[in-house]
């Protein structure tokens, strides 16, 4: 007869938070103990960021690491609440191969914008949306991964939008967004810079991970 484990119990003063997420059809948990007993009586907010949507960052393309735009768009997220916890999604794969043989494969996730368009803006009836085709990039080095993504046009377009002519031409190049991929090292050197302990990295070990970061005052 085995003796029964005692029962971890949290004491009075601490609140938790759980992160569940699924690795090859696994859900798997996470707890995290918040020491509320170091903060007075205010709540300490949870933040979420999921579908790896910080890495699309407004920052021009270039060839060296965008660390200044990381910093100052965490510690906008920081702003947010006094205390915090924050679970972040960012891609974690840096192979660019990888990533444009992916893109590449899946125009359409980048031309819906232009579906978006015809269907929810004020543009008339010239607007084709399948006038354009997809055209990734990709550049980065061993800390970060820049994705570029642009539509060109594939032929000559006249149309109006809100009262606004708009001519494009076939040919011409449209920078849709740039998305970044950032190693576990880099993400957490950005995160302490803005003010963030880094906590935990959960990893899908298919290119994406969730970093876990605490703010404390």
């Amino acid at each position: 007869m085995h003796a029964r484990r005692p029962v971890k119990r949290i004491p009075r003063g601490h609140s938790t938070v759980v992160i569940r997420f699924r690795v090859e059809n696994r859900v798997h948990t996470r707890r995290y103990i918040l020491w509320t007993t170091l903060f007075f009586d205010d709540e300490a907010a949870f933040i979420v960021m999921f579908g790896r949507t910080f890495g699309n960052l407004a920052v021009p393309t270039n060839d060296t690491h965008p660390m200044e735009a990381v910093v100052e768009t965490l510690k906008k997220i920081s702003n947010s609440a006094k205390r915090c916890w924050v679970a972040i999604s960012i891609g974690s794969d840096l192979r660019r191969d990888v990533a444009k043989s992916y893109y590449e494969a899946h125009p359409e996730f980048q031309l819906n914008v232009f579906y978006r368009m015809k269907a929810e803006l004020p543009v008339d009836g010239n607007f084709d949306p399948e006038a354009f085709e997809y055209e990734p990039d990709v550049i980065g080095g061993d800390q970060f991964m820049q994705v570029i993504h642009t539509a060109v046009v594939k032929k000559n377009l006249d149309f109006c939008i809100g009262g606004k002519d708009i001519i494009l031409l076939s040919g011409e190049r449209l920078h849709l967004k740039n998305s970044f991929c950032f190693s576990e090292s880099f993400f957490k050197k950005c995160a302490h810079r803005a003010g963030f302990v880094p906590i935990d990295v959960l990893s899908d070990d298919a290119g994406s991970a969730i970093h876990v970061l605490q703010k404390v005052n």
